[in-house]
């Protein structure tokens, strides 16, 4: 509550007088304590004031809904665990419905777990399909991860959004599915680290 005075927060702009990340450790705080807010809507003057109690918030990595002509908007924010999962629901949940076809949606996805990453694209690729190549420091390709299985949606139109904020598992899946003739891309340029990254042991125990 302390120093949130004189921050206004207008509803769906960021406040002019403070950077995003600013407000946000202002709001942040013990699980259980109040803030209040202090509000203004969107081309009014008067202000109004909303306590909140601080409590956990739990993202979930995939949303859906379905757009003019049946095309099904599918989000996923971050491939978190239960990604994957999560991808199968809403094209079942498409299918029901009539879907003909499928904006995937990794606009400032900022990547994750690199097994919910294929998981992704195995619903969208045939048996066999390369997901990545992993290469060396000679140049050689060690390495190829493939779909066991085909996925649940393999002939509608699929396009995928990307952005700036688009990064690591969230570029594996957008070239994949582009590389292999699956998808368009729509957007600008990603971050660039489309990379697998792996813990291992040195011989101190490190």
């Amino acid at each position: 509550e302390q120093g949130l005075r004189g921050i206004t927060l207008c509803a769906g702009v960021e406040s002019a007088q403070s950077e995003p990340q600013e407000i946000s450790e202002l709001i942040r705080g013990e699980e259980g304590s109040e803030v209040t807010l202090e509000l203004r809507h969107r081309d009014e003057t008067a202000t109004y004031e909303v306590t909140i109690t601080r409590s956990k918030i739990t993202l979930e990595p995939v949303s859906y809904m379905m757009m003019p002509d049946d095309v099904l908007r599918l989000r996923i924010a971050r491939f978190s665990r239960g990604t994957t999962d999560g991808v199968r629901e809403a094209l079942a949940w498409g299918e029901e419905r009539g879907m003909t076809g499928v904006v995937l949606d990794l606009r400032n996805n900022p990547g994750g777990f690199t097994d919910e990453a294929v998981g992704v694209i195995g619903q969208f690729l045939p048996a066999g399909s390369v997901a990545y190549k992993e290469q060396v420091s000679d140049g050689s390709i060690s390495d190829r991860t493939t779909m066991a299985d085909d996925g649940a949606w393999l002939e509608g139109d699929l396009v995928v959004l990307i952005n700036g904020g688009s990064a690591s598992s969230a570029e594996i899946v957008s070239a994949a599915l582009r590389d292999n003739g699956r998808a368009e891309l729509l957007g600008v340029t990603t971050v660039g680290t489309g990379t697998v990254l792996s813990l291992f042991e040195l011989s101190d125990g490190s």
